[in-house]
């Protein structure tokens, strides 16, 4: 084939509310939650030539999305049963280790940019089906936009968009791994779904009217900065937002506004070590041709 080059914006995600459910028979857990994806954007381009090879580039230093978009190339050539030389160079902007779906994302767009070039060889539901292979944040990446995720991240089940509002996102701490958390999160009693049905609810009314609370995470209850992750969440809602709370599995802390007033964001920059100052966004991956 001739050379034929794509890129995409691989939007990040938070967690309007996150449960986790129950430990399954196969070590993973049920979880039911409700994803967001934000305007704070990986970029990568893919470009695809005739050969047998795959190769990732990055905008720094070797990081923890690269293993993950090249064993995306693998499984999108493999599924189609064919060769080819695909390079992929990312351009890192979501922070890394974050708990808002960077990784997950950047797969999301090599499989979404793989199947344009190749003239969308595989339907909606097999892609899905590949990023769960990938990692269980994949499948509402590619989707995108508002839903609520159940299952280990396979059952999607897209919501009316919540509309565009303001989106910070403040990395304080290091992150402890996955595993890690979710093992913390056995070990303890976590209050189960406390304010997940009313958040629901002020979702399907896009925030109208509603009471601004944190948002109920499982992970927050096991996380080593439980306390100053709430101060954090309660200075957002101090301050206009509407709902804060973890993202993921942390460290990250979110809050959605409205309208943010600027010299709040400014102030924030100078408070704390990691500010990102975003949109809520329709859509998981944007293509760009």
């Amino acid at each position: 084939m001739n050379s034929k080059k794509i890129s995409a914006l691989a939007n990040a995600k938070i967690n309007l509310q996150l449960d986790v459910l129950n430990k399954r028979a196969d070590g993973y857990h049920n979880i039911s939650s409700i994803f967001q994806s934000v305007t704070l954007a990986d970029e990568i381009t893919v470009t695809v030539l005739n050969g047998s090879s795959i190769s990732v580039t990055t905008s720094g230093a070797i990081i923890e999305g690269e293993n993950l978009v090249k064993k995306a190339a693998e499984l999108f050539l493999e599924h189609i049963k064919t060769q080819a030389e695909i390079n992929i160079y990312l351009k890192k902007i979501i922070p890394l280790s974050a708990g808002v779906g960077g990784g997950s994302s950047d797969a999301a767009a090599v499989l979404l940019c793989l199947n344009k070039v190749f003239s969308n060889p595989l339907s909606e539901s097999e892609l899905l089906e590949l990023g769960l292979k990938l990692g269980a944040d994949v499948p509402f990446c590619i989707i995108g936009g508002t839903a609520l995720v159940e299952g280990i991240g396979e059952k999607l089940t897209p919501l009316d968009y919540i509309g565009d509002y303001d989106v910070v996102l403040v990395k304080q701490h290091k992150k402890a791994s996955t595993g890690e958390m979710y093992s913390r999160i056995d070990s303890l009693t976590i209050p189960a779904q406390a304010n997940s049905d009313a958040i629901f609810k002020n979702i399907k009314n896009k925030f109208k009217n509603c009471v601004p609370q944190i948002s109920h995470n499982s992970f927050l209850y096991a996380s080593y900065d439980k306390s100053e992750q709430e101060k954090i969440c309660k200075l957002l809602l101090k301050n206009g937002a509407v709902l804060a709370g973890l993202s993921g599995s942390g460290p990250t802390v979110f809050g959605l506004f409205k309208n943010i007033n600027k010299i709040f964001a400014e102030a924030l920059k100078n408070q704390y070590k990691e500010v990102y100052i975003c949109k809520t966004a329709p859509q998981g991956i944007k293509i760009i041709e």
